[in-house]
């Protein structure tokens, strides 16, 4: 579960409002855990998220870097075509120590279109536990 949909809702809502629209989230998500009596556990994510027709990948990890810079964490970004709801060749893969926590990248024209977005995004979500 991301948080990542709830973004591009709120940026639904907002798309008659001037452009560029830069929105972030930080809250639960419900994972599935077999180890916990309830067969489930809360993750924290962080997700941020732009909006604007001159966006793009660059944009994005500026913020991205910053924070995690400002949290003093380091991090590997490994291509990653494989996420369904980014552009191919504009994804990749969050890594730190080795273990993947999120993702970064350009989202997908099909999606904006489902969402009723009329205008690039770009978005970064990771767990942030």
């Amino acid at each position: 579960v991301r948080i990542l949909p709830e973004i591009l809702e709120s940026l639904l809502i907002n798309r008659k409002n001037k452009y560029p629209q830069q929105v972030f989230e930080n809250g639960f998500t419900i994972q599935k855990d077999k180890s916990c009596e309830t067969g489930a556990m809360d993750v924290r994510h962080l997700c941020s998220a732009i909006a604007s027709p001159s966006t793009n990948y660059t944009k994005i990890k500026g913020i991205f870097d910053t924070f995690m810079k400002l949290n003093n964490i380091e991090f590997e970004i490994k291509v990653n075509d494989e996420i369904p709801f980014l552009i191919t060749g504009r994804s990749a893969e969050v890594l730190v120590g080795g273990k993947s926590i999120g993702f970064i990248g350009e989202v997908c024209p099909e999606v904006l279109v489902n969402f009723g977005l009329l205008v690039p995004v770009v978005c970064f979500e990771l767990v942030i536990d």
